[in-house]
């Protein structure tokens, strides 16, 4: 009911349990989703929503902030409204898939459509002795499940979906339905799996200008991942997907650089959960392995999975979703899924593009500037590799990231570097300490120069030297200048 109050079981970011109690009002009912006032954590998608009465009523959808300004009844809409999928639209949608479904995947259904539109009628049943092992595992009607006169507590049976990744395959399969179809991951990107239909990066993007990939070292050239099969007259290291390509480091398992075009004028945003262009929302994300280069030249989703004592790192985009997202519709949802690949995935400190504002900072306000001048921008990102980086299972983990933004001003092309370092946060590595690691530091930001981009990253990047908007002031040490606000930065 509107006004009631909900609670919510957490585990954001895959931390320790955390529960909002009360006062947390529902202020809005619509046919599939449920908005509330409460107090959530990022990465607690799909956490139970409980009404008064314990009931579940909902999944949690997405938390603060909320886009709109009001609700659906003409009511301000606070920074605080929260969404979560009606339990009751997941069994509308659970019947219409069971009606379809085959055999052995309709018997798992119908443990949850007990007794709902031709799903058969469940029995109660006596609850067995505690650690009787006898007693199948399924769902049964929770009446019965109270607690014998002089018990404490109760017994409650709850049905366990177990899900598994599987490295190089990229989808999430249920143990319970080995023929699952594409979309029972959350996430509903899938990649186009034709990689020649890909144009990559386009070197005459910016009018006027020919902006070709940064060049590799002699010495770069032999740790690069080499593709299986090149044509002829073809780059053997450049992968090339929906406008944008990366290099990868194979000894590093990870990109050397990346570089993406954008065109401000046909630029969309794809919703993750849709995959549909629309606003960002939030989701479970599934990444996708290469198959033009070698597994071991690139990382899995065993890098990131069971961080222990906490979660530590986040796969980090070097190419934003957001960025290619252009032109039809159709290569905009390629391009948006294209970067869901691990040769575009960097091991990120869990709160990394949270607390690293300008990084995130600058690629909004060129975006943003694209978008309403219909301008176009080039980006190139990468890792630093220091030679001193430290190991996590099997990789080293990169401290610092650089970021060049190309555009064209007036005629003139205008280039802005910058660098994010995330070694203060992350002093121990979680699974070589019991007590787990510092995360008090901050993710120090400089603007810098295209020369000092070129000598941490080794790469030649041709005329976008003499292009730079760097000019070093007083407070500028060692070639970088600190950034406290946004205004900071010269571009």
């Amino acid at each position: 009911m509107l006004g009631e109050y909900v609670n919510l079981v957490q585990h954001p970011e895959g931390e320790f349990k955390q529960i909002v109690l009360r006062e947390n009002r529902l202020v809005s009912r619509l046919e599939t989703v449920l908005h509330y006032m409460a107090d959530t954590m990022p990465g607690s998608s799909g956490s139970p929503v409980f009404n008064d009465q314990w009931e579940v009523v909902a999944l949690h959808h997405w938390g603060e902030p909320y886009t709109e300004e009001q609700l659906p009844d003409g009511s301000p809409a606070g920074k605080e409204v929260n969404e979560g999928i009606r339990v009751s639209a997941i069994m509308e949608a659970l019947e219409v898939e069971r009606g379809k479904a085959p055999t052995q995947r309709r018997m798992f259904l119908d443990t949850v459509l007990v007794g709902r539109k031709g799903a058969p009628v469940w029995r109660p049943r006596e609850i067995p002795e505690r650690g009787t092992p006898e007693e199948p595992f399924g769902v049964r009607d929770a009446r019965t499940l109270r607690p014998a006169a002089g018990d404490a507590d109760a017994c409650l049976v709850i049905p366990l979906e177990v899900t598994v990744r599987v490295r190089g395959g990229g989808v999430a399969a249920g143990i319970a339905a080995p023929s699952a179809p594409k979309e029972t991951a959350a996430e509903k990107i899938q990649v186009d799996r034709k990689y020649s239909n890909r144009g990559g990066y386009t070197p005459d993007f910016l009018p006027g200008h020919q902006l070709a990939l940064p060049k590799l070292g002699a010495a770069q050239k032999i740790k690069a991942a080499r593709k299986k099969q090149v044509a002829q007259g073809e780059d053997p290291f450049e992968l090339k997907y929906e406008h944008f390509s990366v290099v990868v480091n194979a000894e590093r398992r990870m990109a050397y650089f990346t570089a993406v075009n954008i065109d401000g004028e046909t630029w969309r945003d794809i919703d993750r959960t849709t995959g549909e262009p629309r606003e960002s929302a939030e989701a479970t994300e599934v990444w996708f392995d290469d198959p033009r280069i070698p597994d071991d030249a690139q990382t899995a989703q065993d890098l990131y999975d069971d961080q222990l004592p906490r979660r530590v790192f986040d796969r980090g985009h070097m190419v934003r979703r957001q960025d290619p997202g252009w032109g039809s519709s159709a290569r905009a949802k390629r391009a948006n899924a294209d970067t869901f690949h691990f040769t575009n995935c960097v091991p990120q400190e869990s709160i990394f593009n949270q607390r690293a504002r300008f990084w995130q900072g600058i690629e909004n306000y060129v975006l943003d500037n694209a978008a309403e001048g219909d301008e176009k921008v080039s980006v190139f990102t990468g890792p630093v590799f220091g030679k001193d980086d430290p190991e996590y299972r099997y990789i080293k983990v990169p401290m610092a990231f650089w970021k060049i933004l190309a555009r064209v001003e007036g005629g003139k092309l205008r280039a802005t570097a910058l660098l994010a370092d995330q070694t203060g946060r992350i002093t121990r590595l979680p699974e070589r300490v019991s007590e787990g690691f510092d995360d008090l530091g901050e993710i120090a930001q400089y603007q810098t120069s295209v020369t000092e981009i070129e000598k941490l990253s080794g790469l030649d990047f041709g005329p976008l030297k003499a292009a730079d908007s760097w000019k070093a002031g007083p407070e500028a040490i060692g070639g970088m200048r600190r950034l406290r606000r946004m205004e900071d930065i010269r571009v």
